[in-house]
């Protein structure tokens, strides 16, 4: 989790999105970096424990995006799947 919640990290992820319509492919670096490397990893280990029957099924990137967004304080990324 270091990748997406030490300090460094989220000054440089506020930076890259307050620069984002200046520096799409900063952003999108940024954001492959560390969101969604997290998010990913997050949904695999989920994923496995559906598999091993100690979570319910579903989606597990849907699961990822909810659990982050739920310990960062953000809003989903995709707000419309949520409905």
């Amino acid at each position: 989790m270091k990748a997406f919640g030490d300090e460094d990290t989220i000054a440089v992820r506020q930076l890259a999105c307050v620069q984002a319509a200046q520096l799409p492919d900063l952003a999108a670096s940024v954001r492959e970096r560390t969101t969604l490397r997290v998010r990913s990893a997050l949904a695999d280990r989920l994923a496995r424990l559906a598999l091993n029957g100690r979570l319910s099924r579903y989606d597990p990137e849907v699961a990822a995006e909810h659990f982050l967004s739920r310990i960062t304080s953000s809003l989903p990324a995709h707000s419309g799947r949520y409905a």
